[in-house]
């Protein structure tokens, strides 16, 4: 409506530019055409305004979403020179640096960020998940702790990532365990149907030991997927959690069953393609044998990487179900620079 009214104000041509690539990050079909739009309203914006950074910083956040992380770089240069002071622009050169692969300078122009802007969700818990990807569980703890002091709902903070965190590393489970099992009792207080969560408490207690409590909440689970399944049947996702549902509950053949036919539902569909990887995560390696099963591993890395080229996202790449490529194999082996885009 700003454009119909004025189609000369670069500003307008920037926030339009922000909520396409919004939407691009929420949506599944026809994400690409959202990019598209989003990179020409950048561009038109830059047109009109040449010496003001927005643009910019528009166009940035566009390649970044299609995988060009040096021309992002090359793009955050000419932002730099007239916003030096912008926290923004280090955030996103460390969002470039890390989907590239280049963790330790992200983390380096990610701290310039955090002093120009230190109560910054998403720079704290960018700098988390760098840490927690580098296996510095208790650095990437910190961090999250901080930024859940300026979240609103810090119970779903706690049941999801911080009980990633947790859960990766034994030595924190110890004494942090308890905080994640109080905050899951409290969403499933207000919403009994929240299965995620539902799972973040089972998952929990299962790693801490406790078997038999996490069984009953993972059979609990399996009901109420199955039910929601019934009611409809087109649910991908309600699919792909009872996939990891039943390979937590020790029934690996179905789970990786349900969760292919989760894929295969809607091709499309990146999220699935990341719940599958974290099926076939947590069946790659045998504690009992010490041994890696070197297809599911390679299907696991190949899951991830196809995800990251359609969509990075960080809360799945730091799911505590990917323990096993954590510690068996190379989390950062399916990150890469330039990664190709999709047609």
């Amino acid at each position: 409506r700003s454009l119909a009214l004025d189609s000369t104000l670069a500003e307008s041509h920037t926030g339009l530019s922000a909520a396409l690539v919004a939407r691009h990050t929420s949506s599944q079909p026809g994400a690409g055409d959202l990019l598209d739009d989003a990179g020409r309203a950048a561009a038109a914006a830059i047109g009109l305004n040449p010496r003001s950074s927005d643009g910019y910083i528009a166009l940035s956040r566009v390649q970044i979403e299609r995988n060009r992380y040096e021309d992002a770089l090359a793009t955050l240069d000419s932002a730099a020179r007239f916003s030096p002071g912008e926290s923004v622009i280090p955030f996103l050169r460390g969002v470039a640096l890390f989907r590239s692969g280049e963790p330790e300078q992200a983390l380096e122009v990610l701290q310039r960020a955090y002093k120009l802007d230190p109560r910054n969700v998403e720079i704290l818990d960018l700098i988390a998940t760098i840490h927690q990807v580098n296996k510095s569980f208790e650095k990437a703890l910190s961090y999250h702790e901080i930024a859940m002091f300026f979240t609103a709902d810090t119970d779903r903070y706690l049941a999801g990532r911080l009980s990633d965190v947790i859960v990766l590393d034994p030595k924190l489970r110890v004494n942090q365990a308890p905080r994640v099992t109080t905050a899951c009792m409290k969403i499933l207080e207000r919403d009994p149907r929240e299965y995620q969560t539902l799972y973040s408490l089972a998952r929990i207690l299962q790693a801490s030991g406790d078997i038999a409590e996490s069984n009953k909440y993972f059979n609990e689970l399996d009901l109420a997927l199955r039910a929601q399944i019934r009611s409809n049947p087109n649910d991908t996702r309600a699919r792909s959690y009872l996939g990891l549902t039943l390979t937590r509950l020790g029934h690996w053949a179905d789970g990786i069953s349900i969760g292919e036919a989760a894929v295969a539902a809607d091709t499309n569909n990146v999220e699935t393609k990341y719940l599958l990887a974290r099926i076939y995560a947590l069946q790659m390696y045998s504690p009992q044998t010490k041994t890696v099963d070197s297809t599911k591993e390679a299907r696991t890395l190949d899951l991830l990487r196809d995800a990251i080229n359609r969509r990075f996202i960080d809360a799945e790449l730091c799911s505590a179900d990917l323990h096993n490529v954590y510690y068996q194999s190379d989390i950062l082996s399916v990150f890469g620079k330039g990664v190709v885009e999709k047609p």
